[in-house]
């Protein structure tokens, strides 16, 4: 029970960490539901795309790196909203090669 409560303890302390990311994230999403109505088949192919990757990493969580679930994030904002930048490299190909390890 105490190694639970560590546990979420650390979360929070890691998201409070990452506040300013979150709000960039909120950002890329408005991004791109205002580009949606223009780009619907890239959109479509972009989110199998990350889909993809999520499935593999709740398949792997318990033993994923903990960066992984935040590079999903950036990999979003590379994809649909790429002017708002990434808070570090970032690429489909990164996150495969992390979650094989």
């Amino acid at each position: 029970m105490l190694a639970q409560a560590s546990e979420g303890a650390d979360e929070e302390v890691l998201v409070g960490h990452r506040l300013a990311d979150v709000e960039r994230y909120v950002r890329a999403a408005a991004r791109r539901l205002e580009r949606l109505p223009d780009n619907t088949a890239k959109d479509l192919d972009r989110m199998r795309a990350i889909h993809e990757l999520e499935q593999a990493y709740r398949e792997r969580a318990p033993v994923a790196p903990p960066e992984v679930r935040w590079l999903l994030e950036e990999l979003r904002v590379s994809h649909f909203a790429q002017g708002l930048g990434t808070r570090e490299p970032v690429s489909a190909k990164r996150i495969r090669r992390l979650l094989a390890t």
